[in-house]
């Protein structure tokens, strides 16, 4: 299913996935930690920097889950309204048949 430009939950074309996001931070990190080992103590930072990365790629893809659950629903809506309207004319229906199968047997 393709998505649609005015789709609220489209991402815009300048819009950076969770996972860019995570590569980015990955390689900011990788630059900051080459430029400046051996020069400054980083607080414990370096123990933290693995769990931080990796809860950020476990979000990522915990919100990856929950954009094709979402997408899952509209689909499910989409039918629904399909459904709804089919049944709208099959009722919509019913009095004018039975009108005309009156007006034929006045006849």
């Amino acid at each position: 299913m393709s998505e649609k430009p005015n789709d609220p939950g489209a991402p815009e074309p300048g819009d950076k996935t969770m996972e860019q996001q995570v590569r980015e931070v990955v390689l900011a990190e990788m630059q900051r930690q080459s430029a400046t080992d051996g020069q400054t103590k980083d607080n414990g930072w370096d123990e933290h920097r693995k769990l931080v990365l990796a809860e950020l790629k476990r979000h990522g893809e915990e919100c990856e889950k929950i954009i094709d659950r979402l997408n899952e629903f509209q689909v499910a809506i989409a039918v629904l309204k399909v459904k709804a309207g089919i049944w709208g004319a099959v009722a919509g229906a019913i009095p004018c048949v039975v009108a005309l199968i009156f007006m034929w047997l006045k006849s």
